[in-house]
């Protein structure tokens, strides 16, 4: 329960200056065991002043840090102990969310009583509550999946032999637990690698049915047409290859994206540039199959023409489809091949449609003048 709270609606240099001049008293009194101050500034630029590659985010990041420094001057390092960690990083538009390595990785500080100083491997975000749950002397959370860093803690030989049968027992209980949500199969043991295993072998186990499905909806497709052989296969081929490299051209050159999730500035905005690149792609696509074909005034040439740049564009999304599935009920996506699949879903959606309104535009005259 939280015993002592200051909230702010704002998220700028005004706000952390409140909610630290709200903290600071009771830093100073030691009215608690644990005492969380958030400084948002710096995500606030990420967000809204142009992130890393502008100015004001390298001063967003100073005043942090003199706030830091407040802290620090409010604590006794022989009695408290001090942890700075971050939810994320930015990419150098200011995004985050996706993969990137400049989003995943984040500086972890730990000083102050019962900490050993010194530099210490990369740790993971998961061992950070059970690393203060230490520190402060109660209980493990109970679902959590990381482990103390013991190795930076000052402990002997009996703590660590306690914390060992603990931490042990916490994992088996988390691992029985969640293996009855999601159905996964049983586990035996309860450390971190038998933990992780379980959605990794329901994935597997899912990925079978997909993988039939998946087969048959890129088979499919491909045999019905070597069979018909439509006039100008080769070029409708070439063509829809084009207009895939030329959609992925346009979102990463021209508007400067990374194929990212944290390069996404909102719905709009990825449906936008989703609608423009394909209809971009779609038109340059079209122009080489119809210079083989010399058929770009004909409507059948349009809908057989966007159904196959379609199919094209569809492939990263049925790739994804299998790695991945539809919906993420029991773990995370592999956030690359799931955000190029979103992608490449728009795109066919956007080029079956736009090869259908030019279809029928085109068929629409000849009908009435008929």
């Amino acid at each position: 329960a939280v015993d002592l709270k200051f909230y702010t609606p704002g998220e700028d240099s005004a706000a952390d200056r409140k909610v630290l001049d709200a903290a600071l008293p009771w830093i100073v009194s030691a009215q608690a065991n644990l005492v969380l101050v958030h400084i948002d500034q710096v995500d606030f630029a990420g967000h809204h002043e142009g992130g890393p590659r502008d100015l004001r985010w390298n001063a967003a990041a100073s005043r942090a840090d003199a706030l830091l420094g407040e802290i620090l001057a409010a604590v006794d390092l022989t009695q408290d102990a001090v942890v700075v960690v971050s939810d994320h990083g930015h990419i150098r538009r200011g995004g985050h969310g996706g993969h990137d390595a400049d989003v995943l990785s984040e500086p972890f500080v730990l000083a102050g009583a019962g900490v050993l100083p010194g530099s210490y491997p990369d740790v993971g975000m998961i061992d950070v509550a059970p690393t203060l749950a230490v520190l402060l002397g109660t209980n493990l959370p109970a679902s959590a999946w990381g482990q103390p860093l013991t190795q930076m803690l000052a402990l002997d030989e009996t703590q660590e032999r306690d914390l060992r049968i603990a931490g042990r027992a916490q994992m088996a209980e988390v691992a029985r637990v969640y293996q009855a949500a999601i159905g996964g199969p049983e586990v035996e043991e309860g450390d971190p690698s038998t933990l992780y295993s379980i959605p990794s072998r329901r994935e597997a186990r899912e990925r079978l049915p997909r993988l039939a499905l998946t087969a048959i909806l890129f088979l499919f497709p491909l045999a019905w047409t070597v069979w018909k052989r439509p006039k100008g296969l080769k070029w409708m081929a070439a063509g829809g290859v084009l207009a895939a490299a030329v959609f992925y051209l346009y979102y990463t050159g021209v508007e400067g994206r990374a194929l990212s999730l944290s390069a996404v500035d909102g719905q709009g905005q990825i449906l936008g540039s989703a609608a423009l690149g394909s209809l971009i792609g779609l038109a340059c696509g079209a122009l080489l199959a119809g210079w083989g074909s010399r058929r770009l005034r004909d409507p059948l040439f349009w809908l057989t023409f966007a159904l196959t740049a379609g199919y094209v564009a569809a492939l990263p999304a049925l790739w994804s489809y299998l790695v991945n599935g539809i919906d993420y009920s029991f773990t995370l996506p592999e956030f690359g091949s799931a955000f190029v699949g979103l992608l490449a879903a728009l795109q066919a959606a956007f080029t079956c449609l736009a090869g259908l309104v030019i279809a029928a535009g085109l068929a629409l005259p000849r009908k009435i003048k008929g």
